[in-house]
């Protein structure tokens, strides 16, 4: 999906979610599930740095977008649902 930024991944999931984009891409909170996963699928439907991903979510930590797509994978491999909608979110 060459061509595709932070912004078109941010807002189809913001809208599938019910969640604003402001909230989304603004200060981070703990649980987040639907930042968590735009952070996720901006990091592996976009080729945008890890570090531009962060910059969009009001300047996350390279570490903090690297741990949190790895959690979102292990959560993808133990719930189902979870991993499919995110597959849908990906189409």
């Amino acid at each position: 999906m060459a061509g595709l930024c932070v912004e078109d991944v941010a807002g189809p999931v913001s809208e599938a979610c019910g969640v604003e984009l402001a909230e989304l891409c603004g200060s981070p909170r703990h649980g987040n599930e639907t930042r968590s996963a735009a952070i996720y699928l901006a990091h592996r439907v976009t080729d945008e740095a890890v570090g531009a991903i962060g910059t969009n979510f009001r300047s996350v930590s390279m570490a903090a977008i690297c741990r949190t797509v790895a959690r979102a994978e292990n959560r993808r491999q133990d719930d189902r649902a979870r991993d499919r909608r995110l597959a849908e979110l990906c189409q």
